[in-house]
């Protein structure tokens, strides 16, 4: 019975935002110009720096010299290797994507 009304609410919800759309472009097109100009604005600049910080220190083997400092912390409080205080760290300071892809470069 839950899954009935739950696919009903979706399925009219989806109804209802696309008929939104096909109602008022103008206003769906300006609210997408302004979410890609926060992005641009915001966002990018934000993480950018983060990014390539990340990569060069990655690739300079500052990362490995990091872990092995860490190693006695981390492993024994967390379980994950040294080179998690390095993925902790950038992924507290530049948010969740940033530490998502580090934890997979790193893996």
């Amino acid at each position: 019975m839950y899954e009935k009304w739950k696919t009903a609410f979706l399925t009219i919800s989806t109804l209802f935002l696309t008929f939104s759309l096909v109602l008022h472009p103008q206003a769906a097109l300006q609210a997408s110009i302004r979410g890609l100009n926060i992005w641009w604005e915001v966002v990018f600049p934000s993480l950018l720096p983060f990014f390539i910080i990340a990569e060069l220190l990655i690739s300079i083997g500052v990362v490995k010299f990091i872990g092995v400092i860490l190693e006695p912390l981390m492993r024994p409080l967390f379980r994950v290797p040294g080179i998690g205080g390095f993925v902790w760290a950038m992924g507290m300071a530049s948010g969740f994507p940033a530490g998502a892809k580090l934890s997979a470069r790193l893996r």
